[in-house]
């Protein structure tokens, strides 16, 4: 996130850096927190999805779900791939990711994200029926 975060300190005075984040600092409730710092920051949406990309990968319920967070958060503006992991995170087919229930919300991300340009989304709609 350190690469991700870095060139999004706008809200930080010129000459400032965004402080390094070690790849330890996402996981658990550190994670949660760089999610929430990067919505309230407003990132923009290619980094946020990057940085959800790394959060979900952290493998540990807490981080997880700050890439939630973001997604959710993205998903609400149409971002295909924001759409794919929220489906994702729903979805009986997809293994548990974070503390989010599993739910047939699924269904309407993944038709929504095939609708955005995500094609992966269709063979995730085939194995829900």
């Amino acid at each position: 996130p350190a690469e991700v975060l870095k060139h999004e300190a706008a809200d930080l005075p010129p000459g400032q850096e965004a402080p390094e984040i070690a790849p330890d600092d996402i996981k658990g409730p550190k994670g949660l927190q760089v999610a929430r710092d990067a919505l309230k920051r407003k990132v923009e949406p290619d980094t946020a999805m990057a940085l959800a990309q790394q959060l979900f990968a952290a493998a540990d319920d807490v981080s997880e779900d700050g890439a939630f967070l973001i997604a959710d958060e993205l998903a609400k503006k149409g971002n295909a791939q924001a759409l794919l992991m929220l489906g994702d995170f729903y979805s009986p087919k997809q293994p548990q990711r974070g503390t989010i229930q599993k739910d047939t919300m699924a269904n309407d991300c993944y038709k929504k994200a095939l609708a955005a340009g995500a094609a992966e989304a269709q063979q995730r709609l085939d194995a829900l029926k």
